[in-house]
């Protein structure tokens, strides 16, 4: 295993900036992201949205500058340094202009300052949180906040446009003034509604951690103040002539099948609760086997939720995700009254990976199963001509809920051939993770969730096959890293 001491570039090393220890710098990681996207750019080439070919085109520089960003430390040259980190500025603005067809300034300013961004942003997390990333699990990080950032203004720039009607030609079609973007002046759908309301909610959620971090008066009272402000504006935001909080309300009350939904999770999220509170009366640190409770858990939740219900797993993942970024940040100010409970829950569930300020793992876990849903160009459309593709959707759980969890329960308990010398995970546990995922198809497919093709199956030993190997070899956060993997390799 490589140790922490070779960080991408000799600068990290005269900064002394601190990545996660027993862990290699996981630049591998940094391309990830960016497959995901080319390979559904590629699959859903006529039902990709422009924001979904924005996101590719930006994705992909945001790779080139992590190559640029690792390799450096190999030029002596200053000089030409400083013209190789303009390179992935230039390939994503290029890219704009003859792939996107956009005007050339916007693609110039879009390209600059997207790549210089992701790069500054990256570099203030690397040495604000020591200890909490290793090289490649922080590119995937900023890269998704970058793409979330982006996506999130493009949403808000068309809910602008119609408010203001810039200007509007005799078919009705609004014209962006901008002039990067035209089409026609139309009620969003039902997922574009929903994802804008997540995203604005997220956005809110962010600027309260900034806040904590920046201004020591909000981590007392001020906290609550401002968190109940957040809630207050994104539940009267308006979106496509409505309030958010009607539009949630409408959309969850339209059917019984959401409201079983919402009582089985609220069910699920008490036996969560319950092992948290078990393990606590213990008052001992919990092992590898306890932890994958947590693993069964989330199969439970997102299982169902992508069968009967995925808009509404949609909205209840960003829901989640926004929740355990609050908790996290009450923990870490040391936040009265709860941050006694917090602090002690974290204690004991916390493993060698989370040796930062920040515990990731549970927070990792839930983006692990969710990347899928929001990674897909349309993830619970189920009328147009892309179709309701279920399996890449249940990349996060097959890799993560089922393979990850029989792999590291078979391999503590019944585990005896190490891979290598270097390598901790077992023979046996590798073979039980894959043999476990591979009884996911068959049973999809018995049900009719899946249509069986020879392709198919092909694809999927192959994407479980791989997906194992990474876990059993990469010393990275598995609930990160082998979602994405494998739904890049269930995606093509």
């Amino acid at each position: 295993m490589e140790s922490t001491a070779k960080k991408p570039k000799k600068e990290l090393q005269d900064e002394e900036i601190q990545l996660r220890p027993l862990a290699s710098n996981g630049w591998w990681l940094s391309y990830l992201l960016s497959a995901a996207y080319l390979v559904n750019r590629w699959k859903y080439e006529r039902s990709a949205t422009f924001e979904y070919k924005f996101s590719t085109v930006i994705a992909f520089g945001m790779a080139l500058q992590s190559m640029v960003f690792h390799f450096a430390s190999q030029f002596r040259s200053k000089i030409f340094l400083w013209i190789l980190r303009i390179v992935p500025c230039a390939a994503v603005s290029l890219l704009l202009i003859f792939f996107l067809y956009q005007d050339v300034v916007f693609s110039l300013f879009s390209g600059f300052t997207i790549v210089i961004t992701y790069q500054a942003l990256f570099s203030f997390i690397l040495r604000r949180m020591p200890r909490s990333f290793t090289y490649g699990e922080l590119t995937i990080v900023t890269q998704g906040f970058m793409i979330f950032l982006m996506n999130l203004y493009f949403k808000l720039l068309t809910i602008a446009e119609k408010a203001t009607e810039c200007i509007k030609d005799a078919n009705d079609t609004v014209v962006y003034s901008n002039h990067f973007w035209i089409q026609n002046h139309r009620h969003l759908s039902d997922m574009e509604q929903l994802t804008t309301i997540l995203q604005i909610g997220l956005l809110g959620i962010a600027f309260l951690v900034g806040c904590c971090y920046f201004v020591k008066m909000f981590q007392g009272l001020a906290f609550y103040i401002l968190l109940a402000a957040i809630c207050i504006i994104v539940v009267l935001f308006p979106v496509d002539d409505q309030m958010a909080i009607l539009v949630l309300f409408r959309f969850l009350t339209e059917d019984l099948q959401k409201l079983c939904m919402m009582i089985l999770y609220i069910g699920l999220i008490g036996m969560t609760v319950a092992t948290v509170i078990w393990q606590m009366k213990r008052d001992e640190q919990s092992n590898t086997r306890t932890r994958k409770i947590f693993h069964l858990l989330i199969v439970l939740v997102f299982l169902p939720g992508l069968i009967y219900q995925c808009a509404f797993l949609f909205v209840a993942s960003g829901i989640a995700l926004a929740l355990l970024i609050v908790l996290e940040t009450m923990r870490i100010i040391q936040l009265p009254p709860v941050h006694s409970i917090l602090e002690h829950s974290v204690q004991c569930f916390i493993d060698e990976k989370d040796s930062g300020v920040v515990a990731l793992t549970p927070i990792y876990l839930l983006v692990g199963c969710s990347i899928p849903l929001w990674l897909h160009p349309c993830p619970c459309d189920l009328t147009d001509s892309a179709g309701f593709d279920l399996l890449p959707l249940m990349a996060g759980v097959i890799s993560v809920g089922i393979g990850d969890t029989a792999a590291s329960i078979v391999g503590s308990k019944f585990g005896k051939i190490k891979w290598s010398t270097n390598c901790q995970k077992t023979v046996e546990g590798t073979v039980a993770g894959i043999l476990a995922q591979a009884l996911v198809l068959p049973l999809l497919i018995y049900f009719g969730l899946v249509r069986y093709s020879a392709f198919l199956i092909i694809k999927f030993v192959i994407s479980i096959t791989i997906s194992s190997f990474v876990e059993t070899f990469t010393d990275q956060v598995d609930n990160l890293v082998l979602p994405l993997v494998t739904f890049t390799l269930l995606s093509v």
